[in-house]
């Protein structure tokens, strides 16, 4: 689970930025509202909100900086991808920040987290997290690293081998995935477990991967499929798969052949010596031809197909889900029935949902607890900032009389285009709390 990341001096956040997904002390449950996870006090969900180019997406890509340093890393004389703030010198010279607190698989809380340079990683640490008490794993400065007592003697002797081999430009942690996962310490594989494949970020133009295989592969995925596209009123009562047989080279492998199709519209199979294009069938209604493809479809209903493997591996595997610009081309109804049915599909799952949106239709908080409601705002020097609805007064929020949508809309909270007129309420930025 994402209990808490910060960022300081990635792209247009200058300044330390805390997003938090630890309930508030002072927010009381809404009927309808997402539940917290089984017996944590972590959120489920949250919705990030702002004008456009107010940071909300950059929120986003610094999530992906860092589990992309990671997981990939860098070339060896490749350069770390940094993106400081551009608008003062300062900080266009300072390192870029990135901090993780995480509930791993194994139920551990971890805190990991680095600075980085475009040449080399200035700082890196992990700690154990048990409450209030936090331990070191391990730190690094520069090329000085230290591990804790705790470990094993012959363990450290191992990490100091495997850190004379981290490169400048290369994290300690992404220097593992170099050797045998299973001679480190949990707390290494766990960390890297998480950013690998607990962690998935789904971007505006992203595609799903493996959706077609998946339905092609698992009937009940297919089921699942069936039962989102007709809810949804997409006009689709089923969906199935198409394999066709293709000739290809003996150096062509099936990823290869699947980018040349355009990512999410043809995925390929190689089994028992012969390669298959699969390609998603689409059933409108009673006909019996089902020869609709990806193609023909319309880009909310594409969106949707993207989306709903989040909602069929939620109860499955606790993982967090980061998707930007969650109702992009799709209507306001169906990002609302998304987001509850996220909840609702496996209620006190550790699954977890953040996203980014223009949708007003979900200022709701039968839909949203206040701590769950998160807004970006740009400052006049062009730096963004983040907070949430529970750091404005309780009495503020119900001057609104429960009308949340239309307090934002006209600029109560702030986070909008300035276009003149609006009256805020004294918030966050005001220092009020």
């Amino acid at each position: 689970m994402l209990i808490q990341f910060v960022v300081e001096n990635f792209r247009s956040f200058r300044d330390e930025t805390v997003f938090s997904m630890r309930a508030a002390t002072n927010v009381e449950r809404a009927p309808g509202a997402p539940d917290l996870a089984a017996g944590s006090t972590t959120l489920r969900c949250a919705a990030l909100y702002g004008a456009n180019a107010s940071g909300k997406s950059n929120f986003v890509k610094a999530l992906r900086f860092a589990r992309d340093l990671v997981v990939r890393g860098v070339p060896e004389r490749g350069r770390i991808p940094t993106q400081p703030f551009r608008l003062d010198s300062a900080s266009a010279e300072a390192p870029s920040r990135c901090e993780i607190y995480l509930r791993a698989d194994s139920g551990q809380t971890y805190g990991y987290g680095f600075a980085a340079r475009a040449d080399a990683i200035v700082d890196e640490w992990l700690s154990w997290v048990d409450g209030d008490d936090e331990r070191e794993v391990f730190s690094r400065s520069g090329n000085d690293f230290t591990f804790s007592p705790e470990i094993e003697a012959s363990v450290q002797d191992f990490l100091r081998l495997v850190s004379s081999a981290t490169r400048d430009n290369q994290l300690f942690l992404r220097t593992t995935r170099e050797f045998k996962r299973e001679r480190f310490p949990p707390a290494f594989q766990d960390v890297m477990v998480w950013f690998e494949f607990l962690l998935v970020i789904i971007e505006p133009d992203a595609k799903f991967v493996g959706l077609i295989r998946r339905a092609d592969e698992e009937p009940a995925f297919r089921a699942f499929l069936d039962e989102v596209l007709v809810r949804a009123d997409t006009g689709i009562s089923s969906v199935r798969t198409e394999r066709t047989e293709v000739e290809v080279g003996e150096s062509v492998n099936p990823s290869e052949l699947a980018s040349s199709f355009g990512p999410g519209r043809a995925e390929f199979l190689s089994k028992d010596g012969a390669t298959f294009r699969l390609d998603l069938r689409l059933r409108h209604g009673d006909s019996p031809d089902a020869g609709f493809g990806l193609e023909d479809e319309s880009d909310g209903t594409v969106r949707l197909l993207e989306l709903a493997p989040m909602l069929f591996l939620a109860p499955k595997t606790p993982r967090v889900f980061v998707v930007d610009e969650m109702d992009r081309s799709m209507h306001t109804t169906l990002t609302r029935w998304l987001v509850e049915r996220f909840v609702t599909e496996a209620p006190g799952s550790a699954s977890q949902l953040v996203f980014t949106t223009h949708d007003t239709n979900l200022l709701d908080l039968e839909v949203l607890r206040p701590d769950a409601i998160w807004f970006a705002e740009k400052d006049a020097s062009g730096a963004s900032s983040l907070f949430s609805l529970a750091e404005f007064k309780r009495e503020q929020i119900e001057q609104l009389g429960g009308e949340l949508e239309q307090g934002y809309l006209n600029g109560r909270f702030g986070a909008i285009p300035f276009l003149g007129g609006s009256t805020r309420l004294a918030g966050p930025q005001e220092g009020q709390k």
